[in-house]
């Protein structure tokens, strides 16, 4: 119960961040996409999937759009919204999306950067599951 009222608290907050981001630094700012990111993972611990889906699709296309598809911030958004599918079981989606983000962090960040191994580990731990 506490748990749930924390997170409902978070979302609340969250959302107020972005309001305010949205309005000082414009939709497409760095800033107001991380915390539009981070708004989603609430929204996902809560179970609001299509909701926490829609706004990892959308940040997703404006990192693409505003970042590159090789800035480190895109790259991590396709990790968080890989860890959201894989959590609602949609494994071979998760799949593409963590793939995506190992690739290109190995090819950016380098091989023996944290988040390249990390990215690569929900890869390996994918498609086990997707093998079962």
């Amino acid at each position: 119960m506490a748990q749930q009222k924390r997170l409902a608290e978070a979302e609340t907050e969250f959302r107020e961040v972005v309001r305010i981001e949205t309005r000082v630094l414009g939709p497409e700012h760095p800033a107001t996409l991380s915390s539009r990111m981070a708004l989603a993972g609430v929204l996902s611990q809560q179970e609001k999937y299509a909701e926490a889906d829609a706004q990892c699709r959308e940040v997703i296309a404006l990192d693409e759009k505003v970042l590159g598809t090789e800035h480190p911030g895109t790259i991590s958004s396709w990790y968080a919204f890989a860890y959201q599918l894989a959590r609602q079981h949609k494994i071979r989606e998760a799949f593409e999306f963590a793939r995506r983000a190992a690739t290109a962090a190995e090819q950016i960040l380098g091989p023996d950067h944290p988040d390249t191994r990390k990215y690569a580990q929900l890869v390996q731990q994918l498609d086990a599951e997707d093998k079962r």
